[in-house]
């Protein structure tokens, strides 16, 4: 039976140069925005009997007819909190998530969820007008949403971006169950989420000095981690999930590492980025260490970087600890490098800038190689860029290069090729990783094996 027309309350006018459009009564004092009536018709498949859009009884015509038939609907009851219904969206336990998950296993992962919830949390929810609801959203209050994030400032294009993910997924998730009148997206602008600044890499000689002093200094966890990282290029992630069971010893030369898990704040072990295992070459001293690091392990867990303090459910050591602990002794390295004492300090400039004191009225130091390091954009991340670019630079095979730093291979997946066979596959990536790691090998090789001994140095 037809829909009746008698409470559809619109209007049809043209717009200059831009064609037919149509707008309707969507509540007490609410309207929606100017619709396309050529649009309409495409939707409703009409475009074969209304090729042209002649006048305005025409278009009149068209609109009532997609309402008779469904294609505009008014009430959609769309009246519910818009911050309780973003939070929900990305609830990790909510039914949403829950039943995707279940039509595809790993779709999304909680650590994920978590963080697009803290987006919502953290950066839309304090923007939002109190009592908003979802019907209340247009794309103007999407794109203004966007401007007041960029005029923020304080946070790069691809933080913004993801921010705009975590706030726009929802709402066009809305539109199409008929939720919200539009896509509220449609007004959005791109952003160019290339990095303002490109990632920075130690030189292979400072490399070599940041060893030395980790090596004298700091604890096997740190030393190790970063000796991995730079003769690898794993991910944080994927080093604090190693296991032993991961680390196959193939010759008194190479080992191999199995790749396939990593390990996040919120979400504990998880899949890598890619969601595929792979299997990179070590050093067998290298390895060897890696084992006896985890040989030490009193939790009961196979875990090679295992948590140098008591935890709940026994996670590896933090990222927070690795990360800050590679920073502290690479200031050294950094300092020395520009002519400067180690243990140099400076005034904070973000503290200049804010006008900031501390308690003595003094303006807060800073390390200058902190200072150095942003400077150059240098992070625990930026060895993933040093093992690429050193391999380039060695003459690393491309091919054989994507096989270990994280894209797919048929034969390097297959779960029957044994470890000596995936070895000989990427065989020149193990010797070039000799060649990055080659004067800690040296320095290892002419001392007395013995288990790690640096632990002392707490979380």
């Amino acid at each position: 039976m037809p829909k009746t027309v008698s409470a559809f309350n619109y209007t049809v006018f043209e717009r200059e140069g831009l064609g037919w459009y149509y707008q309707y009564s969507a509540g007490e004092n609410k309207r929606s925005s100017m619709l396309s009536v050529a649009k309409l018709v495409k939707r409703m498949g009409l475009a074969e009997e209304y090729p042209k859009l002649k006048n305005k009884k025409m278009c009149e015509r068209i609109v009532v007819l997609a309402y008779e038939r469904g294609f505009i609907k008014v009430n959609l009851g769309a009246g519910g909190n818009l911050a309780e219904y973003l939070m929900d969206y990305w609830d990790f336990d909510g039914i949403r998530i829950r039943r995707l998950n279940k039509r595809r296993p790993g779709a999304v992962s909680e650590n994920y969820a978590n963080i697009m919830q803290g987006y919502v949390k953290n950066h839309i929810v304090p923007r939002l007008k109190r009592g908003m609801t979802v019907e209340d959203v247009t794309p103007k209050f999407v794109r203004d949403m966007s401007n007041k994030l960029i005029d923020a400032g304080g946070m790069a294009n691809a933080t913004v971006d993801k921010i705009m993910v975590a706030f726009t997924k929802p709402l066009r998730d809305a539109w199409k169950d008929d939720l919200i009148h539009e896509n509220p997206t449609k007004l959005l602008e791109r952003m160019d989420t290339k990095p303002e600044k490109l990632r920075g890499i130690l030189t292979r000689s400072e490399l070599q000095k940041v060893l030395v002093v980790l090596r004298a200094k700091a604890t096997e966890h740190t030393y190790l981690a970063v000796l991995l990282a730079a003769a690898t290029g794993m991910r944080l992630g994927e080093i604090r999930a190693l296991s032993r069971d991961d680390i196959t010893v193939v010759n008194e030369q190479d080992s191999i590492l199995t790749v396939s898990k990593s390990w996040s704040v919120y979400g504990g072990e998880k899949s890598t980025k890619g969601k595929k295992v792979r299997y990179v070459p070590c050093p067998t001293w290298l390895a060897e260490k890696l084992l006896a690091l985890g040989r030490l392990n009193s939790y009961g867990t196979t875990a090679v970087f295992w948590s140098i303090k008591d935890a709940k459910g026994n996670p590896p050591v933090s990222s927070s600890y690795l990360r800050e602990s590679f920073y502290k002794y690479l200031y050294d390295v950094l300092e020395e490098g520009a002519g400067l004492k180690a243990g140099t300090t400076v005034d904070d400039p973000d503290a200049v800038a804010k006008g900031i004191k501390d308690k003595d009225g003094k303006t807060p130091q800073i390390r200058k190689g902190e200072l150095l390091r942003r400077e150059r954009n240098i992070s625990f991340h930026s060895f993933r860029h040093f093992f690429n670019t050193e391999a380039q630079a060695l003459g690393a095979d491309t091919d054989k290069l994507r096989l270990t730093v994280g894209h797919e291979s048929k034969d390097m997946t297959d779960n029957y090729t044994h470890a000596e066979k995936r070895l000989d596959m990427v065989k020149p990536i193990a010797d070039i990783s000799h060649l990055i790691v080659g004067e800690a090998e040296i320095i290892e090789d002419s001392e007395e094996p013995t288990e790690c001994k640096r632990l002392q140095e707490k979380e």
